[in-house]
């Protein structure tokens, strides 16, 4: 995901942007935020997303100061449980 003012193209691939919502998740320590029905300008090539800075300033403020909407569980694996093939 990068932070930047609306763009046209990727800055990865080339491709042109869409304008979308998008579910943005945030992991700050051992907590985890998921934030809905974020604007956003997503490559429809690579999937790389971008945020405006003020989208971006919203999603802090909500994390802060916001009205939780909803609360889901969220399963949590150990990839060192679990036998890797070759």
């Amino acid at each position: 995901m990068s932070i930047e003012s609306c763009k046209e193209t990727c800055s990865v691939c080339g491709t042109n942007l869409k304008s979308v919502r998008i579910t943005f998740t945030q992991i700050i320590g051992d907590k985890v935020y998921i934030i809905e029905d974020v604007p956003a300008q997503v490559c429809p090539h690579c999937g790389e997303e971008y945020l405006p800075p003020s989208t971006v300033d919203a999603i802090q403020e909500a994390i802060e100061n916001g009205r939780v909407t909803k609360t889901v569980q969220v399963p949590v694996y150990d990839l060192s449980l679990v036998p890797l093939h070759s």
